[in-house]
Parts: structure tokens; C-alpha cells; sequence
């Protein structure tokens, strides 16, 4: 049995800088450990304007936790937000045999790391890509492919990418503090991680994260990842929550014409749900849901267990997303793997057959 892991999770935003210290067990998921929060210098927007500012406010969210905690910090998930954050549609094919043979799990990654296999800007790098359906020969919509039969495997993707200096800068400011980050972590896949779970696996679901002075929307589809949209005005920007004319307006104006797309292929959302300080303002969820003409209600994070309140779960919401996001890859490195020299030889060399005959 693996070792239970500790996590960091990292939420560097314009108005408040959150961590958290889980840890993570294969068997009984993720505990909280302690959350500290401060405020944040040296952000703007999501984006890092003063180095040194920022670096002292690193400093004390994560130095503040160690102390908490008493415990060492380490395997630091960091969020990234901001306008760098763009997404798109993607789609590769792989040929498998010609008279077909069964598919494996290097079959798929080398499937996904085809179609991820884009024209980006020199300045972007992918952080996210995410499967959004396989096809074998003729047949589409294949959820797993793993074990069928094929000789032709196709995959359709959303990538998530970001500026590499907007990463860079963030790996600075958290190198300058003494530590390193593990992984970066789109906002909204972080905020999906916390406040829904595999109930919420086939619905429709707008989630806006309202913060200080950014707004980020996602938009799951049977609970995958479809659409992003960013807006660079937030709860700071916005005078009171019903002036029409506002920055409020052009939030909703861009979420609106993103749900028009969907709503004319058929696609219902469920719900908004709304995170970040967004969800704290007076007439906030009522002035969103005339605009949007859809249900909107607070965001509230599923399952918490640990040294945490119901208030503290709000304000943290991003930051326990991304210990919970963390899991996945905890979960992934402890699933069984072929024991024996000769068994991990023989799958590799079957693998290696199987690419190029």
C-alpha cells in the first residue's frame, strides 16, 4: 500500500492568496490538514506586476501553513488565470493494424499526443489536454477504447493553453520563496475538482469564477471541459451588481453569446454556479441569473474532511480544487502496474510492435 502523500495547493489571485496542505490517501481520498490566507501584492488581473511584492505575500501564505500545520511543504499545485488562458478543439488519428487488433493504453496517449500536436504561438504551452471522445473506424463516441478492436483509433481533445512567460513569472515568485510547483492548473478545472463530484459527471454545467478583478467561465458538457471564456473585470470593477451598463454587462454579455452557440445544438445547461468573491456579493446570483436566463446558485465544495469550516471552504474553494486535482495524479501513479522484468519488457516491446507494424 502507497504511503499517504502531502499536498500543497497554491490559489495566487489579485486580492487574496490562499494555501492549502491536504493529505492525499488512495483509500480515503484527501484530508485538510490547514488552510492559511493573506492578502495578495503584487498581482493584477491574474498576472504578476511586481515580483518582490508578490514574493513576500507567497511567502507568508506558505510559511504561514507550515507553521499551522507543523508539517513540511512540498508538491505545490499552483492555479493559473488571466486573458493568456485560450482554448481550443483539436482531433488526431492513429493507424492501427489493417486487419484490426485490440487497443491499448499506448495506443490512446499516442492518439492524444497527436492531436495535441498543434501550431501554437511560440509564447503558449499547453497545460491542459482534455479527452473529450474517442472514435474507432466508423463508430464514434467511444467513451474507452482500451481492449477493443480497431485498426483505425481517432480522439477529439480541448487543449488548455497559457503564456510561458506567465508560468515562468509564477515559477519565479514561487522559487524566490524557497519552493518549487509541481503542476500548473487552469482556475476552472481546479473549482470543478472542488465543487462537484462524479454525480455531477453527466450534467451541463456553467461555472463562473468571480474574482477580484478577473471572471472566468467554464462550460462542462457531461462534465467535460467544452468552452472558456475570460474577461478581465471582476467584483473590484463592478460598481453595484444591477448597473446594466457596467462591467457586469460585459461580463454577461460574452457568457450569453457562449450559451446561445451550445443552446443551438440542443445542449441545456443545468445551472451556473458561481465561485470566487462573486458568490459573497449582495444581489450578485439574482442580477447573473436575469442575464443569463438560467438557474445560478453559489458554489459550495463537496465532501470536505479535515481541519476546515463551511467558511473557509468558500474562500478556498480554488485552492482545495487543485489538492483534490492533485489526487488524480496521486491515483494515477498508484494504480497496479504489470509486475516483473519480463512482464514490463514484454508490454513495452508489444507497445513498440504495435506503432510501427
Amino acid at each position: 500500500m502507497r504511503r499517504p502523500l502531502v499536498v500543497t495547493g497554491l490559489d495566487i489571485g489579485s486580492s487574496k492568496i490562499c494555501a492549502v496542505l491536504a493529505e492525499l490517501d488512495a483509500a480515503s481520498g484527501s484530508e485538510i490538514l490547514g488552510i492559511n490566507t493573506v492578502a495578495s501584492r503584487g498581482v493584477e488581473r491574474g498576472n504578476i506586476v511586481d515580483l518582490n511584492l508578490s514574493v513576500d505575500a507567497i511567502s507568508k501564505a506558505i510559511n504561514g501553513l507550515a507553521a499551522k500545520t507543523s508539517r513540511k511543504i512540498g508538491n505545490i499545485y499552483v492555479n493559473i488565470s488571466g486573458s493568456c488562458i485560450k482554448a481550443e478543439e483539436a482531433s488526431g488519428m492513429v493507424s492501427l493494424s489493417m486487419r484490426g487488433r485490440e487497443i491499448t493504453e499506448g495506443d490512446m496517449r499516442r492518439c492524444v499526443n497527436v492531436a495535441s500536436t498543434m501550431h501554437l504561438p511560440f509564447e503558449s504551452e499547453i497545460i491542459h489536454k482534455i479527452v473529450r471522445s474517442y472514435s474507432i473506424d466508423d463508430q464514434d463516441d467511444i467513451k474507452n477504447p482500451l481492449g477493443l478492436y480497431g485498426s483505425r483509433l481517432a480522439v477529439k481533445i480541448y487543449v488548455v493553453t497559457a503564456s510561458i512567460n506567465h508560468i515562468q513569472n509564477m515559477q519565479k515568485a514561487v522559487n524566490n520563496c524557497g519552493y518549487e510547483i509541481k503542476s500548473v492548473v487552469f482556475t476552472g478545472m481546479a473549482d470543478w475538482s472542488s465543487l462537484f463530484d462524479r454525480h455531477d459527471q453527466g450534467e451541463n454545467i456553467i461555472l463562473i469564477d468571480m474574482g477580484s478583478s478577473i471572471t472566468e467561465t467554464a462550460m462542462f458538457l457531461d462534465g467535460v471541459l467544452t468552452h472558456v471564456e475570460v474577461v478581465p473585470f471582476g467584483v473590484s470593477d463592478i460598481a453595484h451588481p444591477v448597473d446594466a451598463d457596467g462591467a457586469l454587462s460585459s461580463v454577461t454579455s460574452r457568457v450569453k453569446e457562449s450559451m446561445e452557440k451550445f443552446q443551438k445544438q440542443g445542449v441545456k445547461f443545468r445551472s451556473a454556479v458561481v465561485a470566487g468573491g462573486g458568490s459573497l456579493v449582495d444581489g450578485m446570483l439574482e442580477a447573473l441569473e436575469s442575464r443569463l436566463g438560467v438557474q445560478v446558485v453559489p458554489g459550495a465544495v463537496k465532501s470536505l474532511t479535515g481541519r476546515v469550516s463551511s467558511i473557509e471552504g468558500v474562500t478556498a474553494t480554488t485552492a482545495i480544487g487543485l489538492v483534490r486535482f492533485a489526487r488524480k495524479d496521486y491515483e494515477n501513479r498508484a494504480r497496479p502496474r504489470p509486475k516483473g522484468l519480463i512482464k514490463n519488457i514484454s508490454t513495452k516491446v508489444v507497445d513498440l510492435f504495435n506503432n510501427y507494424f
